[in-house]
């Protein structure tokens, strides 16, 4: 049992890892005013709206140094990293 524990949270860390890149690169095209029209940008928008979707309306979005700092992004990253490392916690003991 504990093998098969350690495997499916390596997997689910690998993913983790991928969402919280995909995460960062939207937050960064956000901060920098990335124009939405343009191919790339749309595309990492559709590969991440499911991700920040349960978080929409929870904070506002907040202008630092005239970008936009998007704390719907940094709230699902904080807390799929935190439902991640919690749930590891309680199941996989050493």
């Amino acid at each position: 049992m504990t093998r098969l524990l350690n495997f499916i949270f390596n997997v689910l860390g690998k993913i983790l890892i991928l969402a919280e890149s995909v995460l960062g690169v939207r937050f960064v095209l956000r901060f920098l005013n990335a124009n939405p029209a343009a191919e790339i940008v749309k595309l990492f928008y559709a590969v991440t709206n499911f991700l920040i979707a349960p978080f929409e309306g929870i904070f506002r979005e907040v202008v630092v140094f005239g970008g936009v700092v998007d704390t719907v992004i940094l709230s699902a990253a904080i807390a799929y990293a935190l439902a991640f490392f919690i749930l590891k916690a309680i199941f996989v003991r050493k």
